[in-house]
């Protein structure tokens, strides 16, 4: 039960954050945290890849469930 609290709360606050983006244009908080993060990944290596490749993956998920 705990574990389906955390993940509703996370989708809240991701549900916040975008629509604060779509309303400002400006990056909320977390996903300016997020966005610096992986700016601090070299382009060219395979963390690289895989952290694209996940961020992808959760912005698509986002989006069919929004």
């Amino acid at each position: 039960t705990n574990y389906l609290s955390s993940v509703n709360g996370i989708n809240g606050q991701i549900k916040r954050e975008f629509s604060s983006f779509d309303a400002t244009g400006t990056l909320p908080p977390t996903f300016s945290k997020v966005f610096h993060a992986l700016k601090t990944i070299p382009p060219t290596s395979v963390e690289a890849e895989r952290a694209f490749s996940a961020a992808g993956l959760f912005a698509a998920v986002y989006m069919t469930e929004a």
